[in-house]
């Protein structure tokens, strides 16, 4: 088990960095929606 990963390492650490990557990129878009929603909100009500 303390083995396997050493093993697998390459593979996984590809595709674990792609969907780190892609989570934060999406997240990142998400934020900046949220954000320009929330400025014409304000925008808006004042």
């Amino acid at each position: 088990m303390v083995h396997e990963p050493r093993h697998k390492r390459g593979p996984c650490t590809l595709q674990g960095n792609a969907l780190c990557f892609g989570v934060a990129l999406g997240g990142l878009v998400l934020a900046a929606m949220v954000l320009s929603w929330l400025i014409s909100l304000i925008s808006l009500l004042f």
